[in-house]
């Protein structure tokens, strides 16, 4: 997915001799020297490296465009140079997106890879970096012809040769800019880095891009919470594509805050675009939220339907078609509750994803009467493209957001 052609470091940089967890180009040349070790012994199977596409100007700085580039160079052209087998092959979907006359392609006698346009950036964009219908017609037109070239050639036993054609090197950049952290994971639902297009209920927070308090990358989202007794605050975004989530095991974030003493409401919204369900979680911090950045892991089977959803809707969650989420807090047991945190990191979580530790229950003291809720007040908000899901007086909407995980892309 596209995030992975946000990489760090220099466009000439050798392989690094192990891979590690960073977004950099000597360890993508590591990945994937290390993956062609295990292509070698499956001679029965054909493998097609699809490269990464690539971004739009605003997700990427240069220098990590150049970066990319001269990745997909190295694997088209250098990454097969000393393999024997006729198994692995590579197309550049890199490159037939970042303009209308860049191709690779077979010409009918040989494999063209051409550069024409100097540029580094997404041609075909979709609003975000998704590709657009057009560039999809383009790379079929283009990848097709070549996947049948790759497959008599598998079938033969001959190896692909080199392309013709080279492409125009990028300049290195003059400042590369290294990671000064890890990088959020591939599989990375939001990681804060840019833009504040969130959608808050209310005047209890106030959120802003924190650059000097990050768990990875540059920034984090800082929440200044100012919420009375009896209050609660919310924020949230929806995607302009819905999600397909049912690969991971649920959803992981990083917390810091100034005070421990409260829960957080993790909420996702599934099914329709047009009115989706919600479906939340809700979690304590714990103390060591006060001295560093704590992980919480919250399974899938920990999401519950919001008990202000009403009736309609799914009756479960369907993480195959996610359209947003969101946060929310309340006050500290009755008591205003002002202070700020911070999250970062919000990524799918894959493998066995242990329990979080539960909110404090609000089980009634023996013969008092539990507090009624509000009328229509719910947990947080639920995403929106140009609709509302009402409840009671209420609407609530989130503010659109390009998705990127894959995720996402950063796939």
């Amino acid at each position: 997915c596209f995030p992975n052609s946000d990489l760090y470091g220099k466009p000439n940089d050798p392989p690094l001799a192990e891979p590690n967890d960073q977004y950099t180009v000597e360890n993508a040349k590591a990945v994937y020297n290390t993956i062609l070790t295990y292509f070698a012994t499956r001679q029965d199977k054909l493998f097609v490296v699809i490269t990464a596409p690539p971004l739009v100007k605003g997700e990427t700085t240069p220098a990590r465009a150049a970066n990319a580039r001269a990745f997909n160079n190295w694997l088209v052209r250098d990454w097969l140079a000393d393999y024997a087998y006729a198994n692995v092959a590579v197309f550049d979907y890199y490159n037939v997106l970042t303009g209308a006359n860049n191709h690779h392609r077979w010409n009918g006698s040989e494999i063209e890879h051409v550069q024409a346009t100097d540029n580094n950036y997404a041609a075909f964009p979709s609003g975000d970096s998704h590709p657009s219908t057009a560039g999809h017609q383009k790379t079929a037109t283009e990848f097709v012809p070549l996947l049948n070239v790759f497959y008599n050639r598998w079938k033969a036993g001959a190896p692909s040769p080199r392309p013709t054609s080279p492409p125009a090197e990028p300049a290195p950049a003059a400042s590369p800019e290294p990671p000064a952290q890890p990088q959020p994971p591939a599989a990375g639902v939001d990681d804060f880095e840019a833009g504040l297009d969130y959608h808050t209920e209310n005047d209890a927070l106030t959120l802003a891009r924190d650059t000097a308090m990050a768990h990875g990358g540059a920034a984090s989202l800082r929440i200044e919470h100012n919420i009375a007794a009896g209050g609660w605050g919310s924020l949230g975004r929806s995607f302009d594509i819905t999600q397909d989530w049912s690969g991971s095991a649920g959803l992981s974030l990083w917390v810091r805050a100034e005070q421990s003493n409260q829960a957080l409401t993790l909420m996702v919204f599934s099914g329709q675009a047009d009115a989706p369900t919600p479906f939340e979680t809700t979690f304590q911090l714990t103390p060591d939220c006060a001295t560093g950045w704590k992980q919480f892991t919250l399974p899938w089977a920990t999401f519950a339907k919001s008990d202000w959803a009403g009736a309609d809707g799914l009756a479960q969650l369907d993480t195959a078609r996610i359209v947003g989420y969101g946060i929310s807090l309340g006050d500290a047991d009755g008591q205003p509750n002002i202070g700020a945190l911070w999250i970062d990191d919000l990524a799918l979580a894959t493998g066995g994803a242990p329990p979080p530790q539960p909110a404090p229950s609000a089980e009634p003291i023996a013969g008092e009467t539990p507090p009624t809720p509000a009328a229509g007040k719910p947990a947080g908000p639920c995403p929106t493209s140009g609709l509302v899901l009402a409840l009671g007086a209420l609407a609530w909407g989130l503010a659109r957001k390009p998705e990127r995980t894959g995720q996402e892309s950063k796939q």
